[in-house]
């Protein structure tokens, strides 16, 4: 006996495709179209526990073949579409993106994707994920994680004394990964969005639905209606009310899981009104090619991102047309046409599955030891150029910023800026922002006869907590070593200035930390001079630029917009820094002078920035250059520094 096919789950997929689809395209008004993956996980988890259930109850349950049916069905086309990204990489990749697609190439093949991206992103929802090709194989890892698990789980239970409380069971496990999904939500998001422990519940809502079902429950037609209709308003309700800014997974994924169960669960009895609709012929074959327009989509949208185009509706019509022809292609060319090879259980494990993994960690590894084939631009004078200015004063330069990458370094290297005799005494403490003005405070350092204790680490930002700070950085030890140390040396030597710098709208939230730390320190030091925060962009405009000058197709650059979030932020520290006599905040047009913003390029075509919020070290020395040439430098030095 076989599972019964269900034209309307077809129907369904069409569906969750479509709302992923047309929102990755650029379709703003599907804000939340992104629950088109937690439909899927509901029908994932009611097909497949639907399937396991009866071949276990038939004893005819096998995990070598359970697991290679899998392969069959998913492997062909997965490969198809990873491959021709990697080979297209190859073409519109700079070396180290290459080399990254080349790490989430690896993590996809071995179905770890979630977890790989998980560690690299800032979050699911963050400006650089829309430039990761593979960045949706996550949710076929984290569905592939759920099989590795699921049906030995679902063995044990149909198997033992316990057999009968499985549905007690599965709504326990529901109600325990929800609260766990929703706690995440807000304190770990993250992590809550790739995670299977926080992603579970979704699945098994639809392994609940298929041991309900399997008990036999029929619904009356008016109520399969009614609750029919209502699944329509909980899918497309979320599709179109939530978005990027909502706390999600959690409870708010609950709206479409429940949507797409109320669906399944009312098309299984009697032929509903939205039933007939999702088993249309249109909507059932488009469910027949979801899978693989889910694999081709994002691929195509990445790398529109990552060339510079910016997604319309005209454009993105034309992704969706393309994607679809691909789609088209690959269900009857390799989907269909593998259905029809007949291989044993053993021979299609090789082939499908072990063959095609090592070419994978053979190419993968080939491209990451070869730093992304770099010596493709090595003619490539402009690009050359440009990518040698990409480069900020961390302490692998000579500086005393210790980036977010020495993990291994917990303790102060003793870095100092300015003269280099006797005791400190000055200190120079902030994040990453801190870091481009170095040159400055070492050019002010050394005509003040200063020696400026200097503690510059990501994420850092000024504040003298060492324990129950709201925020300690990329290196928490690291940070907590720098505080302590700040306050052992405001301790026991005579301090003439403190700098800060910061990246303070990435502050706001625990500026009172900032405050408590000028409130002590300003007892101790002569005088605090505080740095504004500079110009930040939304994108990453210099590598923008740096595309542009080595790939044939990427389109026209224009600059980037201005995040004016700076402002705000620029102004709340000043209005901190006037509750103190000899608290210093510098306005930013001392560095911009009558623009309001610094400028992009040098005279030799060079940008100043590091990435959408840094200056590189040309951009330092600029902003160097502009203090210098500034009115208020002998105000500045002589008045404020030396009083």
């Amino acid at each position: 006996m076989s599972f019964k096919y269900r034209p309307d789950i077809d129907g369904l997929r069409a569906i969750a495709v479509l709302l992923v689809i047309f929102y990755h395209a650029g379709f703003k008004i599907i804000s939340g179209g992104f629950v088109g993956v937690d439909v899927f996980f509901v029908i994932s988890g009611f097909l497949i526990t639907s399937i396991i259930a009866q071949d276990i109850k038939e004893n005819r349950f096998n995990f070598f073949s359970f697991y290679v049916k899998r392969i069959k069905r998913i492997l062909p086309s997965f490969y198809l579409v990873i491959f021709t990204t990697i080979s297209l990489g190859f073409l519109l990749l700079l070396p180290n993106d290459l080399v990254a697609l080349s790490k989430s190439f690896l993590a996809s093949s071995l179905f770890f994707a979630n977890m790989y991206f998980w560690k690299v992103t800032g979050g699911y929802f963050n400006t650089s994920t829309g430039e990761m090709p593979l960045l949706h194989i996550w949710s076929l890892s984290l569905e592939e994680q759920f099989y590795f698990v699921w049906p030995v789980v679902l063995l044990v239970i149909l198997k033992s004394r316990f057999s009968k409380s499985i549905t007690p069971l599965i709504i326990v496990s529901i109600i325990f990964t929800f609260l766990l999904s929703e706690w995440a939500a807000i304190n770990k998001p993250n992590a809550a969005y790739y995670y299977l422990p926080t992603r579970a519940g979704e699945l098994l809502i639809g392994a609940l639905l298929a041991i309900i079902l399997a008990s036999g429950v029929k619904l009356k037609s008016n109520l399969a209606n009614c609750l029919s209709i209502l699944g329509c308003v909980f899918i497309f309700g979320s599709a179109f009310g939530l978005s990027k800014a909502s706390t999600f997974p959690g409870f708010n994924s609950l709206w479409p899981c429940v949507g797409a169960a109320l669906l399944i669960l009312s098309g299984n009895s009697t032929p509903t009104f939205v039933g007939k609709i999702l088993s249309s012929k249109f909507l059932v074959f488009i469910g027949l090619i979801s899978y693989p327009m889910y694999l081709w989509h994002w691929p195509i949208i990445a790398y529109l991102n990552y060339l510079n185009y910016e997604l319309n509706y005209l454009l993105g019509g034309g992704v969706i047309l393309l994607t679809t022809i691909l789609s088209i292609m690959t269900w009857h060319f390799v989907e269909k046409r593998l259905r029809r090879v007949k291989l044993s259980d053993t021979s299609a494990f090789i082939r499908i599955f072990v063959i095609p993994s090592i070419i994978v960690f053979c190419v993968g590894l080939l491209i990451i030891v070869n730093d992304g084939f770099d010596k493709r631009f090595v003619n490539n004078v402009k690009f050359l150029k440009v990518k040698q200015a990409l480069e900020m004063p961390t302490v692998s330069k000579g500086w005393c910023y210790q980036t977010a990458k020495d993990m291994d370094i917990e303790e102060p290297l003793g870095c100092s800026l300015g003269i280099k005799e006797g005791v400190p005494n000055a200190i120079f403490m902030g994040d990453s922002h801190a870091g481009h003005y170095q040159y400055l405070v070492n050019y002010i350092g050394n005509n003040n006869g200063l020696k400026i204790a200097t503690f510059i680490t990501s994420n850092c930002f000024p504040s003298l907590y060492t324990s129950n700070s709201e925020n300690l950085g990329g290196n928490p030890k690291l940070c907590k070593s720098f505080r302590s140390e700040v306050q052992r040396i405001v301790t026991q030597n005579k301090v003439e200035v403190v700098f800060f710098a910061a990246k303070w709208d990435a502050n706001t939230e625990w500026l009172h930390e900032t405050k408590e730390a000028l409130d002590i320190l300003s007892e101790r030091a002569t005088k605090i001079i505080i740095f504004p925060q500079i110009p930040s962009y939304f994108d990453n405009v210099p590598q923008e630029y740096l595309r542009s000058t080595a790939i044939s197709g990427f389109s026209d650059f224009n600059g980037g917009k201005v995040n004016k979030a700076y402002i705000l932020a620029n102004l709340n520290v000043k209005k901190i820094a006037k509750k103190y006599n000899n608290v210093l905040f510098l306005d930013l047009d001392l560095f911009t002078g009558e623009e309001t913003t610094l400028p992009f390029f040098s005279n030799e075509g060079v940008p100043f920035y590091f990435d959408s919020n840094h200056l590189n070290m040309y951009g330092s020395k600029m902003l160097t250059r502009k203090f210098i040439d500034s009115p208020a430098r002998n105000r500045l030095i002589n008045e404020e520094i030396k009083e």
